[in-house]
């Protein structure tokens, strides 16, 4: 009878392999130089099936069914990476598995993968995005070197690339140049980061086919793919600050089926009051809700359409010792260690100075692919209603102080194509934006209404000549504005302007790699930039930054020649290193100067500010390097200077970043079973000393500082899923310490210390 059994299990047990006949071959390879990653697991999700690369990078799976499978790969320093796939014969692949998202950012290629760029470009990977959660985008930018935060107190941030911010920074949120009221330094990006899968960051002149104002560059936010799975697939990710009790969440779903492919994300943020080492920073609290719907429909042979919609709103608290009654206490406020205001405990509770914003986003874009030309119509249209309320007397708090809303279209046709060794990039773009200030706020708005009318037409080539790649480019903008505004000095006269800026902008690069290891590359341009209407209008109270604005309506265009040289070294998987270097002149550049004197309004005394316009030159040296030995331990540093100067004062310019100095030191410590991959590490920022004169600001800039960080994570084996954990502190050790980027640095210290604990659960 044993025999029997024994028998007739043999008969079954080969029956189902001769049922399972197809063998899985795997090679996995890193996507900078295509060198093996050895010692990663790959699974099969459905049958339980795995095996482990080899020295080469391969791994062989046996014996599998026909049928649709989901491939798990995981490695050391890697986030999981997930493939849908369908086994019908034996099958061999190579997959790319990014190796260094957390730590140094790669160069990113779009579309044409087989030519370098001559135009310096960091990434950042969706993983690095994703352990953020919870903050702004600038922050998320600053992991790359020449990339800082313009502060307006904790919860307010926007990014400064090289020196350059604001209006000449372009953000394309999903293929859409951001519309909204970003001129102010108080005025952060009306996005969710954690909507985007990758992030780009573009330094120099290579905006060609984006917009014409970006001098100092531009942030690519872009979504992946969403996988042909036609299972349901998502993330959902949950953090908590104790610094501001602040929770956040954000939520993604995807799914696919033969036709259509749909994503939506939700994310949210809820906080109160931070609090710098001594006391807290009273009314800084934060909401925050946002959601997206982003579709991908195959309408047949060479022919997609995608349809992007988003939401995002914030309501902001902005220090309340920053907004003071009169003059004497203004200048007490300057002095004293502690802001006025403060309140001794902590509150979630926001009230007057605040900011509420409403973003709304819809995107349309056909591509189609016809003959080596890659043809794509777009279309957008944005509103956005920014809403900021001043301390008033009685219940007027309650009511805006200024409301503006923004209505903006774009429209882009463009064609991509190659001719023989050459990749051409020509477009005709349009964008259209209506200002209004809606009535009802009691106040003289601080800037005017206006229309803004910008058609572009830009041609940019890529030629590559065996290791040599040569990059121009050529834009055209015609920035045409309608402005209504009231007469500054009899507020009783409303006065019509119609403005007329032709800006052309043009650069050339070249990139050659010398071998495997050594890569150079070289960019120069010209860019103009039309004077934008807050620079040329403003007149009054901008509450949210606690001071007085005042535009001049005679500034003309910038006229900027900038020059940048990369080198990178790559030595095997180990080493690698980055310095790029940069000169920018600037004819006529606009700048916000602080006046040595304040003003007593009747809603309270401030400081003032005054654009003006001058010749200047800024310069300066980023340097990223990364060293990693036994896939176990590895060091980064960054390293940032920048200088900038007055040409005809020889005084330095006002409100660019001191140097500073990051380097982080991390280790993984290996297990096998349900906890993988422990990993662990410690950062030290330091930041040096403005150059700027005392007589060039209210008060000195502030002294330089040093703060560490620490962090540890792992990933824990739940069933077929991973959760992820990482616990973080911020300011270990509770420095005291002011920002020079920061706004409000003149009224209180930063935030002090801060645990963090952050979860991520794919499935």
């Amino acid at each position: 009878m044993r025999y029997i059994i024994y028998s007739f299990l043999f008969l079954w047990g080969s029956l189902l392999a001769q049922n399972c006949p197809i063998n899985l071959s795997l090679q996995l390879v890193d996507p900078h130089d295509s060198e093996p990653l050895e010692y990663a697991t790959v699974f099969l999700e459905e049958s339980s099936q795995g095996a482990e690369t080899d020295s080469s990078g391969m791994a062989k799976i046996s014996n599998v069914c026909p049928g649709k499978y989901h491939l798990h790969i995981d490695h050391a320093l890697c986030s999981r990476k997930i493939v849908f796939i369908t086994l019908l014969r034996d099958t061999a692949i190579i997959v790319e598995l990014e190796h260094h998202e957390y730590y140094l950012q790669s160069v990113t290629i779009e579309d044409h993968k087989n030519l370098q760029q001559s135009a310096h470009r960091n990434t950042i990977s969706e993983d690095q995005i994703t352990k953020n959660l919870g903050r702004p985008l600038s922050k998320i930018l600053e992991s790359v070197a020449g990339v800082y935060s313009l502060k307006n107190g904790s919860t307010i941030a926007k990014p400064v690339i090289q020196g350059m911010s604001g209006n000449r920074i372009v953000i394309m949120n999903n293929g859409a140049v951001q519309a909204g009221q970003q001129w102010g330094s108080d005025h952060a990006p009306e996005v969710d980061p954690l909507a985007s899968d990758q992030i780009t960051v573009i330094k120099g002149v290579d905006a060609i086919p984006y917009g014409g104002n970006g001098l100092g560059g531009l942030v690519l936010m872009e979504p992946s793919a969403i996988a042909q799975d036609p299972h349901l697939h998502g993330t959902s990710q949950w953090a908590y600050e104790n610094n501001g009790r602040q929770f956040s969440q954000f939520t993604k779903l995807e799914r696919a089926n033969q036709k259509w492919r749909w994503r939506t994300t939700l994310g949210a943020k809820f906080g109160g009051d931070r609090r710098s080492p001594d006391y807290f920073l009273s009314n800084t609290g934060n909401r925050e809700i946002s959601t997206s719907v982003y579709l991908m429909h195959d309408r047949g042979v060479n022919k997609f359409e995608k349809i992007y919609l988003s939401y995002f709103f914030t309501e902001l608290g902005i220090l309340r010792g920053s907004h003071i009654g009169n003059l004497t206490d203004l200048q007490s406020a300057l002095q004293r260690d502690t802001p006025l205001f403060t309140n001794p405990h902590f509150s979630y509770s926001i009230g007057s100075p605040r900011q509420k914003v409403h973003h709304w986003l819809g995107r349309y874009s056909l591509q189609r692919n016809r003959k080596q030309h890659l043809m794509e119509l777009n279309a957008s249209l944005q509103v956005n209603l920014r809403s900021e309320y001043d301390v008033r007397r009685g219940s007027r708090s309650n009511t805006p102080a200024l409301q503006l809303l923004m209505q903006s279209a774009q429209l882009e046709a463009k064609d991509r194509f190659t001719f023989g060794h050459t990749v051409w990039l020509v477009g005709l773009q349009s964008r259209i934006n209506y200002n209004y200030n809606i009535p009802g706020t009691g106040i003289y708005p601080l800037i005017p209404d206006y229309l803004s009318v910008v058609p572009a037409a830009f041609i940019q080539q890529k030629t590559n000549w065996n290791n040599i790649q040569l990059d121009l480019g050529l834009r055209y903008d015609l920035v045409y504005d309608n402005v209504s505004y009231y007469q500054r000095n009899n507020t009783s006269v409303i006065l019509r302007d119609q403005l007329l800026f032709n800006n052309f902008s043009g650069s050339a690069g070249v990139s050659t790699s010398l071998n495997r290891h050594h890569e150079i590359k070289f960019i120069t341009g010209w860019t103009q930039r039309a004077p934008e209407i807050n620079e040329l209008y403003s007149n009054g109270l901008h509450q949210a930054v606690a001071g007085i604005e005042e535009g001049d309506q005679n500034l003309v265009p910038e006229k900027s020649w900038k020059s940048s040289a990369t080198y990178n070294l790559r030595l095997s998987d180990m080493l690698s290193f980055e310095v790029n270097a940069y000169a920018q002149w600037i004819r006529d550049y606009i700048y916000l100067q602080p006046l040595s004197d304040y003003r007593l309004t009747i809603r309270g005394a401030f400081p003032v500010f005054q654009y003006r316009q001058t010749n200047a030159t800024i310069s300066g040296i980023d340097v990223i390097t990364r060293y990693e030995w036994n896939h176990r331990w590895n060091i980064t540093g960054r390293y940032s200077w920048i200088s900038g100067q007055v040409i005809s004062a020889e005084l330095p310019l006002v409100a660019l970043p001191p140097f500073n100095a990051f380097h982080s030191i991390g280790y993984v410590i290996p297990l096998k079973n349900n906890i993988k991959d422990i990993q662990t590490g410690i950062e030290g920022l330091y930041v040096g000393k403005s150059n700027v004169y005392p007589s060039q600001d209210f008060l000195p800039p502030p002294d330089e500082y040093f703060l560490v960080n620490i962090y540890a994570g792992m990933n824990i084996k739940l069933h077929q899923r991973t959760l992820s954990i990482q616990l973080r502190s911020d300011n270990l050790f509770n420095t005291r310490y002011r920002d020079y980027l920061n706004r409000l640095r003149y009224y209180s210290d930063a935030e002090g210390r801060s645990f963090s604990l952050m979860a991520k659960l794919p499935f």
